[in-house]
């Protein structure tokens, strides 16, 4: 990341301008005088440098290969999402919002889940991009402002970790509680994984995460998932966070695969 050096700028007085226009068109003035003030950068160099991100806050990464879908067209998707929030810069007190950067664009149509029963419809894969990155925002200790939990257990994530998106309806938003800018990257790696990274501040804080179930059975299951935050190499909680029940997943041709025979991912942060 470079700082712009700041400068002084000069800025025209449009307010006291067209007030002049308006009055010297009833009067036929052809020539006005532009009235112009200095213009002082909000930020100086000194400050600017000061809110640049220097230091990895919180990452995480999920495997695809784990999908149902191996799909070209799936890990397409996977590229797409992830490439239009890489790059993202949010100021302090800014409320990040996976649907904001994600919605405008166009995906391939692979297998989705709709209230949990596998179909087809255009945009498979965002949901592993969303989890992948809220995990990295949990791992930088920003305020989660909403989590939606997906309707069955997935592959591919940790139960109890995952964060489902629906343009108009379920986002992913988490807020910057740091003193400085963050920068958003995220990537779909050849060797089979998302990767999500939080660059920001030094702020002495260290997350840990994990889940367990409550229990597994052939119809639902019940996860708990805690996180451990430290600052200053102080714990300042320790405790469970989410409770997310799930459904048993329908696939696409209507075979019920209950929880207990799918194998938990791990957390890998």
């Amino acid at each position: 990341m470079t700082v712009t050096e700041s400068r002084t700028g000069r800025a025209v007085q449009e307010d006291e301008f067209f007030a002049d226009l308006e009055a010297g068109l009833f009067e036929g003035k052809r020539e006005y005088e532009i009235p112009v003030a200095t213009d002082e950068p909000e930020l100086t160099t000194a400050e600017a440098e000061g809110l640049k991100p220097t230091d990895l806050l919180g990452s995480y990464r999920t495997d695809y290969t784990l999908s149902s879908d191996k799909s070209p067209e799936r890990v397409e998707n996977l590229r797409i999402a992830s490439n239009a929030i890489s790059g993202t810069l949010l100021a302090p007190g800014e409320v990040f919002s996976f649907n904001e950067l994600a919605a405008p664009l166009k995906y391939n149509e692979t297998h989705v889940i709709v209230d949990g029963k596998e179909t087809t419809a255009d945009g498979g894969g965002l949901c592993q991009v969303a989890s992948t990155l809220f995990n990295a925002a949990n791992y930088a200790g920003l305020e989660i402002v909403e989590r939606n939990a997906h309707f069955s257990e997935l592959p591919y994530i940790r139960p109890g970790m995952d964060a489902t998106v629906w343009f108009g309806a379920l986002d992913m938003r988490f807020r910057n509680t740091t003193d400085g800018y963050l920068l958003v990257q995220e990537s779909v790696g050849e060797d089979g994984y998302v990767y999500a990274n939080i660059y920001g501040r030094p702020t002495g804080t260290q997350v840990q995460m994990n889940s367990e179930p409550n229990f597994r059975g052939e119809d639902a299951s019940e996860w708990v998932t805690y996180k451990t935050i430290e600052e200053d190499g102080k714990v300042t909680f320790d405790g469970p966070v989410y409770t997310t029940s799930y459904d048993a997943l329908i696939d696409e041709h209507g075979k019920k695969i209950p929880p207990t025979d799918l194998t938990p991912a791990p957390v890998i942060p």
